[in-house]
């Protein structure tokens, strides 16, 4: 064997032998936890009246997550500035190809309100608080944080390793393989473990790597994309384990090979339909390629107390603030 060759598989068994690695989706979080406060019209601030409401609830929602999971590497990804661009260029090009049958297709993510100023407020400081708790937090230019998350998962992946990821987001469930599983929040510091068995039993006759055409055919509302009228989840798993992806499907009903009647048959043989399909697949679609720092600067380190105290104090975190300065990672990690 070679050296080159020996040194492959020297890194390949030192990648399967490593902890996992987990990648939270912090921007989900953070939304989840601050929204969460705010449906039961509770507002959390210091005494000079600074809003801590979206720092409150992330900061226990990740407490119980590392209290829960102990992991020895972690990831905390956070959607960047104008991270929808790529994604609106890919809309804006689609409907400038095909004018007439894109008419009516929303702006990517149009429908959703702004997010409230107090939350977007308190990013910078969940960023403060993760980095002190030692833990890489990254936010890459221009990507949202499915994207990062999606791009270390399959790098993990690939280099022999396992990736949890830890968010709500559908779109995730396109990763999930034998070393890439998903734990997915349910409340109350509950998740659901989400693998390939999950997946399989959840949709049966399709693979993840199609979970966008899928979301095509269906539609996703998160994502504002329309899918086909009349196509619900049964009708799209019945196509797809009869004609496969939607590529495949376009082509089946050009040949008449797709039912005999029904409104869904209509919508799924209307001019438009191609474009929609394609467009909605490439828009559900994670780019796992983008610009991330090394999976080996992803280790946690012990928590910087100095700073963790400065922080406390600064947000009168009282009890919370406790938990997170006793808080300590195992001590061979």
């Amino acid at each position: 064997m070679s050296d080159a060759a020996s040194d492959k598989n020297s890194a390949a068994a030192a990648a399967a032998d490593a902890p996992p690695l987990y990648l939270v989706d912090g921007s989900a979080m953070a939304h989840r936890a601050y929204h969460g406060f705010k449906n039961c019209e509770e507002t959390l601030a210091t005494a000079t009246g600074e809003d801590t409401t979206a720092i409150v609830g992330f900061l226990n929602l990740f407490l119980q997550l590392l209290q829960r999971e102990r992991p020895a590497q972690l990831a905390v990804c956070f959607d960047a500035k104008g991270c929808r661009a790529s994604r609106q260029a890919q809309v804006d090009e689609a409907r400038a190809a095909a004018p007439v049958a894109l008419a009516d297709w929303p702006d990517y993510k149009a429908h959703r309100k702004p997010s409230d100023p107090a939350l977007m407020a308190s990013m910078p400081t969940l960023e403060r608080f993760v980095a002190a708790m030692g833990c890489a937090c990254l936010r890459v230019g221009g990507v949202e944080a499915d994207d990062t998350i999606g791009t270390l998962a399959t790098r993990a992946a690939a280099g022999g390793g396992e990736a949890v990821i830890v968010g709500v987001d559908k779109d995730f469930n396109q990763l999930i393989s034998p070393r890439v599983s998903i734990l997915c929040p349910r409340g109350g510091g509950e998740y659901e473990e989400r693998g390939t068995a999950w997946f399989d039993g959840k949709f049966e006759g399709i693979t993840p790597e199609l979970f966008p055409d899928f979301l095509a055919l269906v539609g996703d509302s998160v994502d504002g994309i329309p899918g086909i009228r009349g196509v619900g989840p049964k009708r799209a798993l019945l196509l797809m384990r009869d004609h496969g992806g939607v590529d495949s499907i376009i082509a089946a009903v050009a040949a008449g090979e797709v039912g005999r009647k029904g409104k869904w048959l209509e919508a799924l043989s209307a001019d438009s339909a191609p474009d929609m399909m394609r467009l909605g697949r490439r828009l559900a679609q994670l780019d796992n390629d983008v610009e991330t720092p090394p999976l080996s600067a992803l280790q946690l380190v012990q928590p910087r107390r100095a700073v963790l105290h400065e922080l406390v104090a600064r947000f009168e975190l009282a009890s919370l603030g406790d938990r997170l300065l006793a808080y300590e990672y195992d001590a061979d990690m």
